[in-house]
């Protein structure tokens, strides 16, 4: 009977192949964080198979599973993966089937035969022709606290989550309770320089700027409080990003749009008579 086919006889537990693997690439200097990637990328794919040799993979699915974006990158990585012991590679010549993968049970098994083919020649990092029934979970951190481990990156997830919750749930109250000053500075962005005026500035400014262009000063009080409440709706901010830097300017510009959009024509300048005395005499010399 074929050795792999034998394999199957021997159930393989999830959790102990994966702490076995995981302290045998702790123990292998060269292997990078995409060897890793793809490694897990072939056990998952292999626990999915239920843990039976060989797997057919196909390298779209493997590139995207593992995060891998050059095939040649991919394929390097199978290769030192197969050096090192983690498996055994079979590519396959036909572009419509799938190559095959054996991986390498790192168990304690007192049977060889249920070992994968090629563990007795490279499954102890490449040198070692002994069966790996030698090999033995050594206690660490990453078997003995594995599922304290993995309780605790649980718990610091949902504490960031509820802070971060927090934080935003707490700004935005902030933002909505605070009251809407007289001066509008509550709408004016974090770190700008720009103030906005108060109403009683921005009316005087109005009543003085009413004359310069020629705009009856009645005007003035109501054209304030509309230029008021429309940049405080705003935020103080021309169009629809940019921050107001000059108020005064803004002004000048509603005034002009004030007397276009009224017909407001500028005041001409009529020649009128000359200041002379008509009944001058001219009898009296100069």
């Amino acid at each position: 009977m074929d050795t792999h086919e034998n394999s199957a006889k021997e159930p393989v537990n999830f959790i102990h192949q994966f702490l076995l693997a995981v302290d045998k690439i702790q123990e292998e200097d060269g292997l990078n964080p995409t060897h890793v990637s793809l490694f897990l990328g072939l056990f998952i794919m292999w626990n999915l198979n239920h843990f039976k040799n060989p797997i057919s993979i196909n390298r779209a699915q493997m590139l995207r599973v593992s995060k891998i974006g050059s095939k040649h990158t991919y394929l390097k990585c199978l290769k030192d993966l197969e050096r090192l012991g983690f498996i055994e590679y079979h590519p396959s010549k036909n572009p419509v089937r799938g190559s095959l993968i054996y991986m390498c049970n790192f168990g304690t098994s007192s049977d060889p035969s249920t070992a994968p083919l090629s563990q007795n020649k490279r499954c102890k990092s490449g040198h070692s022709s002994e069966p790996s029934s030698r090999q033995v979970l050594h206690p660490s951190l990453n078997n003995t606290n594995y599922t304290n481990i993995k309780n605790n990156i649980y718990d610091e997830k949902e504490k960031f989550k509820k802070k971060k919750k927090g934080k935003t749930k707490s700004s935005t109250n902030s933002r909505a309770s605070a009251p809407v000053s007289d001066t509008g500075k509550n709408a004016s962005p974090k770190g700008s320089r720009f103030t906005p005026p108060s109403k009683k500035e921005l009316k005087a400014f109005f009543e003085q700027q009413t004359e310069k262009y020629s705009i009856p000063v009645r005007f003035a009080p109501v054209e304030a409080e509309k230029f008021f409440n429309y940049y405080s709706a705003k935020g103080w901010k021309v169009g629809s990003k940019s921050p107001m830097i000059d108020w005064k300017a803004a002004v000048r510009n509603w005034l002009l749009n004030f007397k276009k959009f009224n017909g407001i024509e500028d005041k001409k300048n009529e020649a009128g008579k000359l200041h002379n005395q008509e009944d001058k005499s001219y009898d009296i010399p100069l």
